[in-house]
């Protein structure tokens, strides 16, 4: 036995310290919550405590109220309705001298956490909202110090109004404001200050569109028309970078393809029958992505949006780009028998822009050698038989012929009759009238030789003729090819300036780094992380 309660014993002396310290706790909460009771009955008594009442020692006192925003998450800008929503803790701080008391005379309690609707609050409200919600919706407890001071953040979610400037986009800038102030009582009877010089983020979770590079605190006094009184308010902006890359791939990107496009129109073969098809293609992609854009950006006239400008300018120089294909396909299809080719373009599309161009064509050495030898000719053709001395027509015995025809016969026998030949008809002829009989030819050539002379002079002229028309078409041809290269560096040129100029617009592209004051962040720190997992199974 004596065994038995040498075992028991150790068992209860811990089993009554355990009740012991129990007591002890519990005892000093007792005595706790009826210090907290008996302060709470003291300072927030109906017969004391009025939260009707302004807390000012002087009836026309000042009453100043700091106030601070801390934003937890941007939710949305809404480009289309210019509406921000904001997940926020509208900070408040302002002094009650009829909440104070003495620590040492309440067990040391310094401060309380008291309902708001006990208390008087100012009627801080949001002056820019787009929903109808002025005031904060949660009501959660404030602190309340032993000096008075009354300490407010509730949560809230506000749909504020936000003045979009679409000029840029998607490589714009916004500033968005929350302008707080009191709905009531002016300077005069309460005063607001900012609690901080900026914004605070420091629970704030990263927008994945929006980037905060500044948010500058304002504080205004304004007099309206209607009242001689002063009203303060508090203005918070949010200066706001969007960041591009979702705009970049959907829209830029695609936008910058379909204008380059315009480019392979001119780079295929000038009778081919896509070149239509494809100039139509491409103004319809880009009538496609002009329809986007309103969806997207709220329908004002301040300004057409950047992407908007750069469609538009896609659009034209598809418009153009179709205008410019049936020219050339125009001139491509001309021939001899409908158009003479003028002198300039002759000059300006054969011999000047190829040479800027690079262009050479294939047998151009060929058609040069064969132009001086047709400026030959016409030398000789110019000076050669100038009083008509020649046949021209075989008829009844006799050869006939005028001046007018003598040149043909002349071209044919400078091109198809050998000089030995020709000497001796020049010189058998000198001095003959218009008339001659056959016989005096008789000794040179006979009937048939005459006839067949004709017909070759035929065959000759209708085969030189059939040359010059191809030649001609060829010139054509090669005129086209030339509008063709001319235009497609035109267009890469102007698309590269217009796109330069276009994408290099935007502030937040050449805007100086030290442009906008970050603030710097201070995140809180984790002292401590429990996990849970596998504990409770």
């Amino acid at each position: 036995m004596a065994v038995i309660q040498r075992r028991i014993l150790p068992i209860g002396n811990i089993r009554i310290a355990v009740v012991l310290a129990a007591f002890i706790v519990n005892l000093q909460v007792c005595l706790a919550s009826e210090s907290a009771e008996k302060l709470y009955s003291a300072i927030l008594s109906e017969e004391g405590y009025d939260k009707r009442i302004r807390p000012t020692e002087k009836t026309n006192g000042t009453l100043t109220v700091y106030l601070g925003l801390a934003i937890s998450q941007l939710i949305d800008i809404d480009e289309t309705n210019q509406v921000m929503t904001s997940s926020v803790a509208l900070k408040q701080r302002w002094n009650d001298y009829r909440l104070r008391w003495n620590p040492d005379e309440h067990e040391g309690i310094d401060k309380l956490n008291v309902p708001i609707q006990m208390l008087w609050r100012p009627d801080i409200t949001l002056y820019n909202t787009a929903d109808g919600n002025y005031d904060v919706l949660v009501n959660n407890w404030a602190v309340v110090t032993y000096d008075g001071t009354i300490q407010w953040s509730p949560p809230a979610v506000y749909n504020s109004v936000c003045r979009i400037e679409s000029k840029d986009f998607p490589f714009d800038e916004q500033r968005c404001t929350m302008k707080f102030g009191s709905w009531t009582y002016d300077a005069k009877y309460l005063d607001l200050e900012s609690m901080y010089p900026h914004i605070d983020q420091a629970d704030y979770w990263e927008n994945g569109e929006w980037e905060i590079v500044e948010t500058p605190i304002q504080r205004n006094v304004i007099q309206y028309d209607c009242c001689p009184q002063q009203y303060v308010d508090i203005t918070f902006t949010f200066v706001l970078h969007r960041n591009p890359l979702f705009y970049v791939i959907t829209l830029v990107v695609p936008c910058l393809l379909i204008s380059f496009s315009t480019l392979l129109v001119f780079y295929l073969p000038t009778d081919a029958q896509e070149r239509i098809t494809l100039s139509i293609s491409i103004l319809i992609a880009v009538v496609v992505f002009l329809l986007l854009i309103p969806a997207l950006l709220p329908p004002t006239s301040d300004g057409v949006p950047l992407m908007g400008r750069y469609i538009l300018f896609t659009f034209g120089m598809s418009t153009v780009s179709i205008l410019g294909t049936i020219l050339v396909i125009h001139v491509h299809y001309r021939t001899a028998d409908t158009h003479i080719m003028p002198n300039w373009m002759r000059t300006t599309f054969l011999i000047y822009l190829p040479r800027i161009m690079r262009l050479e064509r294939p047998s151009s050495k060929q058609d040069y050698a064969e132009y001086l030898k047709s400026k030959r000719q016409a030398k000789l053709r110019k000076g050669y038989c100038p009083s008509s001395q020649l046949w021209t027509n075989f008829n009844n015995g006799k050869i006939s012929h005028t001046k007018k025809l003598s040149k043909q016969a002349a071209r044919f026998m400078i091109e198809a009759v050998s000089p030995s030949l020709l000497e001796e008809i020049e010189g058998r002829e000198r001095g003959e009238d218009e008339e001659y009989p056959l016989q005096h030819y008789a000794q040179v050539f006979t009937e048939a030789q005459l006839q067949a002379m004709d017909s070759i002079n035929f065959i000759v002229t209708h085969l030189k003729h059939e040359d010059e028309e191809e030649q001609i078409s060829d010139d054509w041809k090669f005129v086209a090819l030339v509008m063709d290269r001319m235009l497609l560096w035109l267009f890469f040129i102007i698309n590269v300036i217009v796109t330069f100029m276009t994408f290099y617009a935007p502030t937040v592209f050449w805007e100086d780094p030290n442009e906008h004051v970050r603030p710097i962040i201070q995140r809180p720190i984790v002292l401590e992380t429990t996990e849970y997992k596998g504990m409770f199974s």
